[in-house]
Parts: structure tokens; C-alpha cells; sequence
């Protein structure tokens, strides 16, 4: 069962540094859920400007970007 994960826009924290986030094997159900949400609205967002799809190298900034905020976030809420 997937996990449902409700967070206002306004509760999303930006890694500004500090902890790094853990290997995604080892992250909870609910901030995978997180980063794919994030990385999905950067993704779209880009596609919707450019009409086009991100490059590799723009995406893999993307994903890492999610995953430091879904980090942010998570660690945030503890």
C-alpha cells in the first residue's frame, strides 16, 4: 500500500545545507513520495516554458534538487 503524503506548498523546506539525505533505499515510503511530487512539478514546469523535455544533466539537477528538499522537509517534521 502507497503511502498518501498531504503537504501544504507552504510546508516544503529548501535544503539550505546541513545533514545530507540517506541512500533512497533507506528513505521512508512517504519522502519518496516527496521527491518523485517535487521532481515531477520541476519537470513539468520546464516542459510547460520550453515546450520540450530537460536534458539529461538538467534532469539529474532536478532530482537531486527534490531529494535535498524532501530531506529538508522530512527532517523538518521530526
Amino acid at each position: 500500500m502507497k503511502a498518501k503524503l498531504t503537504l501544504a506548498k507552504e510546508s516544503i523546506t529548501a535544503w539550505m545545507g546541513g545533514s545530507r539525505p540517506k541512500p533512497i533505499a533507506e528513505c521512508s515510503s512517504d519522502e519518496i513520495a516527496l521527491v518523485s511530487a517535487l521532481f515531477r512539478e520541476q519537470y513539468e514546469t520546464w516542459h510547460d516554458y520550453w515546450k520540450d523535455y530537460p536534458s539529461f544533466d538538467v534532469a539529474r539537477i532536478f532530482w537531486n534538487r527534490a531529494r535535498h528538499d524532501a530531506h529538508a522537509t522530512m527532517r523538518n517534521l521530526k
